[in-house]
């Protein structure tokens, strides 16, 4: 049908020529010259933990073809760096990122081979043991709400006293897991963890590995509402119903929803230009008025380690309608 149509793409690419990588190394010269590489990175790190600090920490990036041992190579010298940073008295401990949870499950026993301290696998809330295959997490429902909620997770869904705390708090295997990581000189993880963060002990980081690029994780897409159903997503649900000036605040919220679709409309798709806003009326001042309305909306959602089944739903509707202000707010900033 497509080709009837003639709506199939050419298959003629053009002539496409690779670009010329320069002189490259023999084998055992490149080996030679990686092992240098990254032990001078090693020593850098280690000079700026002895140092004053006042500088920022050194960065080092070592790019080289597959194959050439890097892996091996830097576990080595990653090792007996540890040894000297641990005489010394310094932050020994090493966060080594890979792209995947299977990844880092699959150095683990290499890395466990060759240092001598303790290695452990950050493994997510979503996440299974890799052994018994069970659940890291068993209530990944309360987990997702308190990320989307942008709540710390051990707070607000694993404990806060003795009172309140999750049902399996006490057999949790992520509670295992979290003080594992806390103990082990060597951490493997998702890159996820870069923008994230974790728990991870007291002890700082003296090391921080990122086996291959990590850069397209750090891309947020924003994800509002479509165009046509500005107007009036989220609106309903009011402001809080403590404002005193709720009805005039949300009659402003809505008039510049308004505005704003018909500017966006005006616009059509693709990058946002200045002029068919300004003409449905938005300025720069209007726009963070409305940020800040949209931002009144945000409530409270009172979630809590232990939180019975059916108080969840109520709280839950109001993540779901703090998600959409938050969002709205972005997107007028």
């Amino acid at each position: 049908g497509l080709l009837a149509a003639g709506r199939l793409p050419e298959r003629s690419t053009p002539d496409l020529q690779p670009d010329d990588p320069g002189d490259l190394l023999p084998p055992v010269e490149a080996l030679a010259h990686l092992s240098a590489v990254i032990g001078d990175a090693l020593e850098a790190a280690a000079d700026w933990w002895g140092g004053d600090r006042e500088a920022a920490p050194p960065v080092v990036g070592i790019r080289a073809t597959v194959g050439l041992g890097k892996s091996a190579i830097s576990r080595e010298q990653i090792a007996a760096w540890q040894g000297r940073m641990v005489e010394k008295a310094l932050p020994h401990r090493v966060l080594v990122v890979t792209p995947s949870h299977a990844l880092a499950e699959e150095a683990a026993p290499d890395w466990a081979a060759r240092v001598d301290g303790r290695v452990a696998v950050l493994r997510g809330y979503e996440a299974k043991d890799p052994v018994t295959q069970e659940p890291m997490c068993r209530d990944h429902e309360m987990v997702r709400f308190a990320h989307r909620e942008h709540l710390l997770v051990g707070k607000s869904v694993c404990y806060s006293s003795r009172t309140w705390h999750c049902l399996y708090y006490a057999g949790c295997l992520k509670q295992v897991n979290k003080r594992d990581v806390a103990a082990a000189d060597v951490v493997l993880a998702p890159y996820d963890t870069l923008f994230t963060g974790f728990a991870a002990g007291e002890k700082p980081f003296g090391l921080i590995v990122i086996d291959e690029g990590c850069w397209q994780r750090a891309e947020h897409a924003l994800r509002g509402p479509p165009v046509e159903k500005l107007a009036r997503v989220g609106l309903s649900s009011g402001l809080h119903p403590d404002d005193p000036d709720a009805a005039a605040a949300m009659a402003d919220l809505a008039s510049l929803r308004v505005k704003a679709m018909a500017g966006l409309t005006t616009n059509g798709p693709g990058m946002v230009m200045a002029e068919p806003l300004r003409d449905a009326g938005l300025t720069a001042e209007t726009c963070e008025l409305a940020a800040s309305l949209e931002e009144r909306c945000i409530q409270d959602p009172k979630i809590y380690p232990g939180m019975k089944l059916h108080l969840r739903a109520a709280a839950f509707a109001i993540v779901r309608r703090n998600e959409i202000a938050r969002r709205m707010a972005t997107i007028w900033r």
